[in-house]
């Protein structure tokens, strides 16, 4: 039997679901007798539990979704706030039967300093919605930016390709922008449209309407976002991350960019037509990855 405790009620149902469809046996009733405990985050309440656990004899399984952020955030760091949570998060992993984690990425930083097994089990797939009204248009490339971490570059690519209309998806307010940035953001083109906010569905209708897309997000979290746009095949390139090594390799299953001279070398190849688009190869990553799939991907590692 196994016990789940996850605080986080849209990954605590999630899991459950999974379970009740592969026909796993599971209970989150603590008065009755199990055998595995289920946790997925690291906090005081859940470290005296697992504390309890093991001494109990249980066998800990711990799924990583809900932390990888931090595992990216700390990775390779040496502030005194990331030696604590590695610290914190490798002890607790190495007191673990079993580790679940959502790419390979992961598997191999925490490889480093931790024994205990580890398996992949990818997030599944978000659901396409098809929009029959909007036809993608050739002349249009939306750039998701959150945090305008390229609004020069932008401004440079939208100068360089005047016929070209660029939508940037993100918003930063005047006072935490450089007055170099301010001035940018002030006098760009006419063919730049910013988009400050959008709903799921304002999204979804975005990526859509566009071709060419850029993804410039480096937040884990952000993660179905980016899996959304490749399901649909959309000529993409995305910032490098160590989220994503051994998973997405450049010019075999998507575009990736390093640094600013990157992302306009590559964003001109791609505006000019003179890469193909590879997306149908990262979209066979993921296709798979659906309820049904992970359902019982859970239950064979759980044997």
């Amino acid at each position: 039997m196994i016990f789940i405790m996850i605080e986080n009620k849209n990954l605590l149902s999630k899991i459950v679901s999974y379970f009740d469809h592969a026909k796993v046996k599971y209970t989150t009733n603590p008065n009755v007798d199990y055998d595995y405990y289920v946790v997925a985050e690291l906090n005081q309440r859940i470290l005296k539990r697992i504390k309890e656990n093991t001494s109990n004899k249980k066998k800990i399984i711990f799924i990583t979704y809900l932390e990888e952020y931090k595992i990216i955030e700390f990775n390779d760091s040496n502030s005194v706030r990331a030696n604590t949570y590695n610290n914190l998060l490798n002890s607790v992993l190495n007191q673990c039967y079993l580790v679940i984690v959502s790419l390979p990425s992961f598997k191999s930083i925490l490889k480093k300093h931790v024994k205990t097994k580890i398996e992949i089990v990818e997030k599944e797939t978000p659901s396409l919605i098809k929009f029959r009204s909007n036809k993608p248009s050739k002349n249009s490339c939306l750039i998701i930016d959150t945090y305008y971490s390229k609004l020069e570059r932008i401004n440079e690519i939208a100068n360089k390709f005047p016929k070209i209309n660029f939508q940037v998806l993100g918003y930063v307010p005047d006072y935490l922008l450089s007055s170099k940035n301010i001035n940018i953001v002030n006098n760009f083109p006419p063919n730049i449209k910013i988009i400050k906010n959008c709903s799921i569905f304002e999204y979804m209708t975005l990526v859509s309407k566009n071709n060419i897309i850029v993804y410039c997000e480096n937040n884990i979290r952000d993660h179905n976002n980016l899996l959304y746009i490749i399901l649909q095949k959309k000529q993409l390139l995305i910032k490098n991350s160590v989220a994503y090594n051994k998973y997405f390799i450049n010019s075999k299953n998507m575009y990736l960019y390093n640094d600013s001279k990157d992302f306009i070398f590559k964003l001109t190849k791609i505006l000019n037509n003179k890469v193909t688009n590879i997306s149908t190869d990262a979209y066979l990553l993921i296709k798979d990855n659906n309820f049904e799939k992970i359902s019982y991907k859970l239950k064979e590692i759980l044997k």
